[in-house]
């Protein structure tokens, strides 16, 4: 397993060896940072994730965050060795929050890939990336975008509203 305090290559990719509990609910949350090492200045950061076993109908995902983008990427087989699709995300350098994550309850493993690229889309040069994980319980809840938050707001009063105006709690 990879040290807590996070690790830091360029020249090949990263990866995390992690388990997800049976809860449901089971998320382990990470940080990558990319950074120019030399290697170039990074310009997006790709991310796959491989699931350890074929659990009946249970998928393993990785999200990624970094200020208003986001993506996300799936193993759609668990068990046969082969990654989800390269999730890629444009943010430049910086800090990158990043979630694994299942479909439902029962124990699974993964793999966590990770690599800063120097091109956008994921392709280019490696260069710097360091891998951090974070925790393995509840992560913070990500930003949303102002004009997200406020229409979800919105969109709650208006719901109450209506309940209120039919004589629902």
């Amino acid at each position: 397993m990879l040290a807590a305090v996070g690790l830091s290559k360029s020249a090949e990719a990263l990866t995390r060896a992690g388990a997800l509990a049976d809860s449901a609910a089971a998320v382990e949350y990470y940080q990558v940072t990319c950074s120019d090492d030399g290697g170039g200045a990074p310009s997006s950061l790709a991310l796959q994730v491989t699931a350890a076993a074929p659990t009946a109908g249970l998928l393993v995902s990785v999200q990624t965050q970094k200020g208003d983008l986001a993506g996300n990427t799936t193993d759609p087989t668990g068990g046969d060795s082969s990654p989800s699709s390269v999730l890629a995300l444009n943010g430049g350098a910086g800090v990158y929050d990043v979630f694994v994550d299942k479909s439902g309850p029962g124990a699974d493993g993964y793999t966590l890939t990770a690599q800063c690229k120097t091109g956008a889309d994921g392709a280019g040069a490696d260069t710097g990336t360091a891998l951090t994980p974070i925790t393995t319980s509840a992560p913070p809840l990500p930003a949303l975008p102002d004009a997200v938050a406020k229409g979800l707001v919105a969109a709650l009063c208006v719901m109450s509203a209506l309940r209120a105006r039919k004589g629902q709690p």
